[in-house]
């Protein structure tokens, strides 16, 4: 989307971010667990901006050669303006700043346009946890994606 920028979440975002994240999910985030991800040594919890409002975001949490994507989601104003596709595409490019060589993911099944939106990006479906969103009585589709990056040791 024109005018939008990807950066580090900062405390400024969090009332947004909150707001988004309940609107978004049945079992939310709480404000501890986003201000643990903005205070991580490395960046861990991204915003999308457009004209000074936070409009959506994602976290993550990078396990030695995988990038595990945690939570990502759009203020519902903005869907299908193409920051979810954005945030995504920024998740692949830490990844293969990170040497992360696959990036994961669970989803909610049935949340057809966030499976959507992964499969666009050539993750594919890998498995299933049952019952991974308990509060919903629903199971979780767990999602990956090859980087095409190398793996070092640092």
């Amino acid at each position: 989307m024109e005018g939008m920028i990807l950066r580090p979440m900062q405390i400024k975002d969090l009332k947004t971010v909150l707001r988004i994240e309940n609107e978004s999910f049945h079992s939310s985030w709480s404000e501890n667990q986003f201000l643990e991800e903005i205070n991580a040594e490395e960046n861990r919890a991204w915003t999308a901006e457009i004209l000074g409002e936070t409009v959506g975001y994602m976290t993550l949490f990078p396990i030695l050669n995988e990038m595990h994507l945690t939570n990502i989601a759009v203020d519902k104003n903005y869907h299908r303006n193409g920051i979810g596709r954005e945030l995504v595409r920024k998740v692949e490019e830490i990844a293969l700043e990170k040497y992360c060589t696959e990036i994961t993911l669970e989803v909610r099944d049935g949340n057809e346009p966030a499976i959507s939106l992964y499969e666009k990006h050539k993750f594919e479906c890998v498995g299933r946890r049952k019952n991974y969103y308990a509060s919903e009585d629903a199971d979780a589709l767990i999602m990956t994606k090859k980087t095409g990056g190398k793996y070092e040791l640092v």
